[in-house]
């Protein structure tokens, strides 16, 4: 059977089913003679309905395991010394960085989720990145695709939220983020929360 042939029986099988759908109890769908319908036919578009609406779950499912495995989401501890005049990195190691999305800054508590974080006040953060876990660390939270520079990212303590970052749209899939701060006004202290190179969901955007 051609390619052509199988659209248009496809397309009047289509057809057929919704006039079936929209005519089941009425009088006459086209004001013509109501012919007997089966008496199956209300348990035939249930169970037609309930197969769409299984291949639909089971796509948005597979759709949201697909995003959350690419996506490197587990909350690991930072300590950034906080000091005039320098902007430090985290004590600990960089991450790989694994999509797009924006990098999760957590300084209300630290990775178990019930410490609660400590240090100073206010610190502007920054998310350098590379192409390696090695190789030289760039701020690419600084500045937007274009060029301008965006607004400082200035986390308070107790709050949770996102940073805009260029690292996997840089270096691509073997790319890797580390966090940097920097004073703010005057306050200094080691920051001590948590974060993920990646992140789901939205919230407050520190550098928006």
């Amino acid at each position: 059977m051609s390619n052509s042939n199988k659209f248009v029986l496809k397309s009047v099988a289509k057809l057929a089913k919704s006039a079936a759908r929209r005519a089941y109890g009425a009088a006459s769908f086209f004001d013509f003679h109501q012919p007997k319908e089966p008496a199956n036919l209300k348990a035939m578009m249930r169970k037609f309905a309930a197969a769409i609406m299984a291949a639909a779950t089971l796509a948005t499912s597979a759709v949201c395991n697909i995003s959350a495995s690419a996506a490197n989401i587990t909350d690991a501890n930072f300590n950034i010394t906080i000091q005039s005049g320098l902007k430090s990195a985290n004590a600990y190691s960089r991450r790989l960085k694994e999509n797009d999305s924006s990098t999760y800054v957590n300084y209300a508590t630290r990775a178990d989720h019930t410490t609660p974080a400590s240090g100073p006040y206010k610190f502007k953060c920054y998310v350098y990145g590379s192409d390696t876990s090695t190789s030289g660390l760039v701020d690419l939270s600084s500045y937007d695709q274009y060029g301008n520079a965006r607004p400082d990212a200035v986390v308070t303590r107790g709050s949770i939220g996102y940073i805009y970052q260029l690292i996997h749209e840089t270096f691509g899939d073997n790319a890797y983020a580390q966090l940097y701060g920097g004073q703010y006004q005057s306050y200094t202290g080691t920051a001590k929360g948590c974060w993920s190179s990646d992140s789901v969901g939205s919230g407050i955007v520190y550098n928006a």
